[in-house]
């Protein structure tokens, strides 16, 4: 089972990573509580994904991985830490800066979190 995951995820590395749409959801969905209620819900919430999607896609390869295995993926710091081959420091360092980022990111495209 582990080995299968450091497997997945190995691949997750030598690549660039992919988010599915339903991943995306759950990170955008708290962009979408920040901003009021339209009356098109689904076109809000395709959206924050391009939204999402954009604001991942300017991260680091080390740092989108970091955020999409804890955040999207469900995964501790600790399995972050072993299936990447860093110190747990690290993964909490990488965490930090990537949600900053992203923060970053969605303010400047006027959404306040």
């Amino acid at each position: 089972m582990a080995s299968d995951r450091r497997k997945t995820l190995a691949k997750m590395r030598s690549r660039n990573i992919s988010v599915e749409d339903d991943q995306l959801e759950n990170l955008a969905d708290d962009a979408a509580i920040a901003c009021e209620s339209d009356s098109q819900p689904r076109l809000t919430q395709m959206h924050y994904q391009d939204l999402m999607q954009r604001g991942l896609a300017k991260l680091s390869e080390d740092h989108r991985a970091v955020l999409v295995l804890h955040d999207l993926e469900e995964l501790t710091q600790k399995d972050i830490a072993e299936i990447l081959s860093i110190p747990v420091g690290t993964v909490k360092s990488r965490l930090f800066h990537a949600r900053s980022a992203i923060r970053k990111f969605l303010e400047a495209q006027g959404i306040d979190l």
